[in-house]
């Protein structure tokens, strides 16, 4: 089973996004950060209602100035 064009692309995305959340570390969102990493957790282990929200909804747990770090980054590098 080799690697698809679309793995590829998935890959470079989760880095990107991995990267974006990674700025709110050395921030004053750290506790937010943490908090969309929870429901990360949530939606993967719980699954139901948890795994039905959206980025948008995930990332709703963050004060608006830290979701747009992270969106900004992602638009800016993806």
């Amino acid at each position: 089973m080799g690697i698809t064009t679309e793995q590829l692309a998935d890959d470079e995305l989760v880095k990107v996004a991995d990267d974006a959340i990674g700025k709110l570390r050395c921030s004053e969102y750290y506790e937010d950060m943490q908090k969309v990493a929870n429901e990360l957790v949530k939606a993967i282990v719980l699954g139901g209602y948890y795994r039905q929200q959206t980025v948008g909804q995930i990332l709703s747990h963050l004060p608006l100035e830290a979701e747009s770090v992270v969106t900004n980054y992602i638009f800016q590098k993806a």
